[in-house]
């Protein structure tokens, strides 16, 4: 990926560093300051190109075990300044199927109102709609056969049973839906407020690739101690990125 790179390689080092530094992240106007250039958009394609990089090596796992399916609506491009519409037919957001991977937690206590699963792999896709067809095909890609299902009880979910060893619905009220659905609404509600804390609003067009950068941080949160070095390995064994427009960060 750092092939003919124009910007000079210190650039990129002290991107990857500020990125997997913290768990929250940075802009990428954030990160023109700190590295001091003059100019905006090379410093944008730069952390576009590295986001890719991230969504690139997390494409080449697979979730298994304990599976939590949801999806979420996130906002895109410029907010409006009408309230739009929450959930399932909301307008001008992106469509984002949410799968989470979970395991028991073995203990003697139990902590109350503490989950009873500890999150281990999470993957967020972007979607052109939420039809069953294409939520099966975005499952089938990410999540292995052996692994059981959990979902609420949307008809798009109704055919995975087939492709799996296991399917439960969920039912009940929001509440109810959340406590037996703990960490995929923790990791949409986490996501959310990353992405409006630090780059406010994004365009629809990019929206997977911030997603990209949430996921892999979130993916190796015990190995931050050579994180940074992990993504220039993983920078280095990725071909070229063709480089985008910048847009509103």
């Amino acid at each position: 990926m750092l092939e003919n790179a124009k910007l000079p390689f210190h650039y990129w080092f002290t991107a990857m560093h500020l990125i997997t530094s913290t768990k929250k992240g940075f802009s990428a106007l954030e990160v023109q300051h700190q590295i001091g250039h003059k100019r905006y958009e090379p410093i944008w394609a730069m952390l576009h190109k590295i986001r890719s990089v991230m969504g690139k090596r997390d494409n080449k796992h697979h979730l298994d075990g304990w599976v939590e399916i949801d999806e979420a609506f996130f906002e895109a491009a410029y907010p409006s300044d009408k309230p739009t519409k929450p959930g399932r037919g909301a307008k001008g957001k992106g469509k984002v199927l949410v799968m989470v991977s979970a395991e028991p937690i073995v203990t003697k206590k139990k902590k109350k109102g503490k989950p009873k699963t500890k999150c281990k792999y999470i993957s967020m896709k972007v979607l052109s709609d939420l039809k069953t067809v294409t939520i099966e095909e975005a499952v089938k890609q990410k999540v292995k056969p052996s692994s059981r299902i959990v979902t609420d009880e949307a008809n798009a979910y109704n055919y995975l049973h087939m492709d799996y060893q296991g399917h439960k619905k969920v039912q009940g009220s929001p509440k109810e839906k959340t406590a037996k659905l703990p960490w995929v609404h923790m990791c949409i509600s986490n996501a959310k407020r990353k992405l409006l804390d630090i780059h406010h609003c994004i365009s629809d067009k990019y929206l997977q690739r911030y997603l990209d950068e949430f996921c892999y941080k979130l993916n190796r949160r015990f190995l931050s101690a050579d994180s940074m070095f992990r993504l220039l390995s993983h920078s280095a064994a990725t071909p070229k990125w063709p480089i985008a427009t910048p847009q509103l960060s």
